[in-house]
């Protein structure tokens, strides 16, 4: 991955149930969709660098390529990004499966590439989904399991993962909700100009204890949010970008004005998404300077929740 070389080009980053029970096939744990199709989750993603391919979502992760321009290889240990395609689901609930633990790739380890959860033990910083847990189960409750993959994951802050972060895929559940489908792109993005930016921010930077053989992973400054779907042949997007610090992300949603995080404070475009990153959306390009001005509008009836737990 390519990590974005010029961060003050990004000024926004100043601103800042009921239970039922769903149909789903015993042997392949198969949850109530509105097509059994297959899944096309890379149709709008960048070009990849190391794929792996999990029912619910596509990861490329981070190879051992020259991130910072230096000439030599660096290893940040995260996804470039990860796509989902997302759909309708029928039912008045998501059956979910227990939290679970978190696992990593076993040969990309071996070669220094993914860390091992003990990278994160400790570190302060949650193991933040990038492919939704709750999104997944849509689609089967093995699908579910599989989003605890550090793959899947990047350092976030707790409060930006658990709040304003976890909100926005919910937007994302209800959109595909609203039009069917809809298309994911997520990812981090880092700040290699780092004498550039406040003090208060520095330490956002690398987690793992190294002197005990951990390896270093890469905190991202901002990460990225790309949601494309159909108006008819027409193709639509959403382009946001957040820092993981940044305004009212300490709050809890119900101390916010009106209950709402207000995210259209952080839409941009593909292009600037580009430009930070260094990834390019080559079927995305004739949008890639569009600046859209507020959310695809949603009913509150179109968030569905996960189901209740059964009582063991």
């Amino acid at each position: 991955m390519v990590a974005f070389r010029n961060f003050s080009r990004a000024t926004m980053f100043a601103v800042g149930i009921t239970s039922i029970v769903l149909l789903w096939s015993a042997h392949t744990h198969a949850q109530d969709i509105v097509s059994d199709d297959e899944y096309d989750h890379e149709k709008f993603a960048p070009e990849v660098e190391i794929r792996r391919t999990f029912d619910a979502f596509v990861v490329s992760f981070d190879s051992k390529d020259d991130d910072d321009g230096d000439r030599n290889p660096d290893l940040l240990r995260v996804p470039n990004w990860v796509a989902q395609e997302i759909r309708k689901f029928d039912g008045a609930c998501v059956k979910t499966g227990d939290r679970t633990s978190w696992t990593t790739d076993y040969n990309l380890h071996k070669s220094g590439v993914a860390p091992k959860d003990s990278s994160y033990a400790g570190s302060g910083f949650d193991r933040g989904h990038m492919a939704a847990k709750l999104l997944a189960a849509r689609i089967s409750l093995d699908a579910d399991k599989e989003t605890f993959t550090l793959l899947n994951a990047v350092p976030q802050m707790p409060r930006f993962n658990s709040f304003i972060w976890k909100d926005l895929e919910a937007h994302t559940g209800a959109w595909a909700q609203e039009y069917g489908r809809v298309w994911v792109i997520q990812g981090p993005v880092f700040d290699t100009k780092r004498q550039r930016r406040p003090c208060w921010t520095r330490y956002l930077h690398w987690i793992g204890d190294t002197d005990k053989g951990e390896y270093a992973v890469a905190v991202p400054d901002a990460l990225f949010k790309i949601v494309v779907r159909y108006d008819g042949n027409e193709v639509k997007t959403l382009a946001f970008l957040y820092p993981q610090l940044g305004p009212w992300y300490h709050k809890a949603k119900s101390e916010l004005p009106n209950r709402d995080y207000a995210h259209e404070r952080f839409l941009t475009t593909i292009g600037e998404i580009e430009e930070l990153t260094g990834l390019s959306f080559p079927k995305l390009e004739a949008l890639k300077n569009v600046l859209t001005q507020e959310l695809w509008p949603v009913s509150e009836e179109l968030f569905i929740p996960p189901c209740p737990k059964e009582p063991t």
